[in-house]
């Protein structure tokens, strides 16, 4: 019987020893899809933004890594297109709605248009826009990088769950805008030698800037007998931009000696009681108010007024042209920027650059004259001198390109707030956040809670701000006003104006929060304004809310 037993007990075994080991099945190989991937049957893409036509085309600037550029100017209407396709599969029409935003750095909308596009799978339609920059926002590196400008942004929607594939709704294309440009095509001078000396001499209308040759004896005094328009010149040979370009220098390849010549920078006023404003004509050249110079108005026998660029308005500017071309030992040719007696004058020596000295080669030269002249506008010339000793060729001078950012009326803020997270470390503020953000605190806390702003102003203008805080529980404001620390030290009550926080930089506050003593447990919130400094709530820049909760306090005293 025992023997019996042990031979079913070894059968019991191996059963459960089969039924605990890993079996093998095989399995057929998958089998590779038929089925191509799926396609939307609408999917509305925004494919290109072009700038110009075939009419007017945008500037386009020579980068140094070989790349090119487009940019636009101030002042200059431009057409810009906009294209959408329809990538889908969907042969039925379908309507969309679409829009272009043209958008400041600064994160504010310029100008924008909505309107509807109707496409069927397969086909596009490019929408064209006519646009005049009214402000500038271009920036140049000292090595000749161009960037800056504005956004534009083309935009397409066909309504939630209509459109397949949404990535592809938004383009963003940056594009530069110049204060000025000008190929230097045009100018007035007179051959009073007999010498050959040319100009261009093409009469422009009342209020359009061009160029006036004059010759003066030393400093502003005129030469009225020799030369009155000096020795400036143009030549159409191997310009850089072009037919025409301006050099001192004659038929024979030396300039004259002991001259004191300018190139002026001027436009035609229609009579003195125009007071040289810009505003006079339609459209005004945007430069601003000039600077009427009798001197150079009787030279050329018509009212003239120098351009006065007005550099207290700009953040930035930098000056582009090219140059080639040799001086003698003592001789230059600048370019000269003076503010008279309210800023002075400043010079970019063209002789003190390496310059070509071969015919057509041309060096492009980069001033930045940011700053130089910041409490008073610049008129702006050619400076031609000479001594009595050896002369040559002369710089040979075209182009003249003005980039700059425009300080603008309008500033928007970034503001990266953060706050203590119930863990001992701190937390963003996120305002898209639900109930992630809310405060546990205690009554009479020794250590209340402090709401940190780092704030950066994004404009191109000074400002002052006004920050505000306070709590939904009115009855805490009168006995325990909350306190704030900014760059104002002499206020750090609840409301604070902040003294003057520069374009383009940071500026820190602390918000911090007093829980009164034998506050009963409760939830409320704490709001926080960072408003204009002049208009307050009027114009709410920044804007915080953070749901508090005070918690029961136990203390052993």
């Amino acid at each position: 019987m025992s023997s019996v037993r042990a031979v079913l007990l070894s059968f019991l075994l191996l059963a459960v020893s089969i039924s605990h080991m890993a079996m093998e099945v095989p399995q057929e190989p998958p089998k590779k899809s038929e089925v191509g991937p799926r396609n939307n049957p609408v999917d509305f893409e925004v494919t290109g933004i072009e700038v110009g036509n075939s009419t007017v085309s945008p500037k386009v600037w020579d980068q140094p890594d070989s790349n090119t550029l487009e940019y636009m100017t101030k002042g200059e209407t431009i057409q810009v297109n906009l294209t959408f396709q329809q990538m889908g599969v969907d042969p039925s029409p379908v309507t969309a709605d679409a829009k272009l935003e043209i958008w400041h750095p600064i994160g504010v909308i310029i100008q924008e248009w909505t309107f509807n596009i109707t496409l069927a799978a397969g086909q596009s339609t490019r929408v064209p826009f006519v646009w005049t920059p009214s402000i500038a926002h271009s920036s140049l590196s000292d090595d000749g990088f161009l960037s800056g400008g504005v956004t534009f942004r083309g935009i397409v929607d066909a309504g939630i769950g209509i459109d397949g594939d949404d990535s592809n709704d938004l383009l963003d294309r940056e594009v530069p805008i110049a204060f000025w440009y000008d190929p230097l095509e045009n100018g007035f001078c007179e051959d009073e030698a007999n010498e050959g000396k040319y100009c261009t001499n093409n009469a422009v209308p009342f209020g359009v800037p061009t160029w006036y040759a004059a010759g003066y004896t030393d400093g502003y005094q005129p030469d009225i007998n020799n030369f009155p328009t000096g020795t400036w010149r143009m030549e159409n040979e191997s310009s850089a931009t072009g037919d025409w370009h301006w050099k001192v220098s004659g038929d024979n390849d030396n300039y004259a000696s002991n001259r004191y010549d300018r190139l002026r920078w001027a436009w035609q006023r229609f009579n003195s009681n125009d007071g040289c404003s810009d505003q006079v004509f339609d459209p005004s050249h945007g430069l601003g108010y000039g600077e009427h110079d009798p001197i150079v108005s009787s030279i050329h026998g018509a009212d003239l007024c120098l351009v006065k660029v007005n550099s207290p308005l700009l953040y930035s500017i930098q000056i582009a042209t090219d140059a080639w071309g040799k001086m003698g030992a003592g001789d230059t040719i600048m370019m000269e920027t003076d503010s008279g007696a309210g800023g002075g004058v400043e010079y970019l020596n063209y002789s003190s650059q390496n310059l070509s000295s071969t015919e057509g080669d041309w060096t492009r030269i980069v001033w930045n004259a940011t700053g130089l002249h910041q409490n008073e506008g610049f008129s702006l010339s050619f400076l031609f001198r000479s001594n009595s000793s050896f002369s040559d060729e002369g710089v040979h001078i075209d182009s003249f390109i003005i980039f700059a950012i425009e300080r603008g009326e309008e500033y928007t803020l970034d503001a990266d707030c953060s706050f203590p997270d119930n863990f001992g470390g701190t937390s963003l503020y996120d305002p898209e956040s639900e109930g992630g953000n809310t405060i546990l605190v205690e009554a009479a806390d020794p250590e209340p809670p402090s709401l940190h702003c780092r704030i950066f102003n994004k404009g191109y203008i000074d400002t002052t701000l006004r920050l505000f805080t306070e709590v939904s529980n009115s009855s805490w404001m009168s006995e325990f006003p909350l306190r704030i620390d900014s760059n104002n030290f002499n206020d750090h009550d609840n409301e604070v104006k902040t003294k003057t926080i520069k374009a383009r930089t940071y500026t820190n506050a602390w918000f911090n929060l007093s829980i009164p003593d034998g506050a009963p447990v409760q939830d409320l919130f704490w709001y926080t304004w960072i408003n204009d400094g002049i208009l307050n709530f009027q114009e709410t820049k920044y804007y915080i809310e953070l749901p508090v909760s005070v918690e029961s306090t136990y203390r052993i005293l």
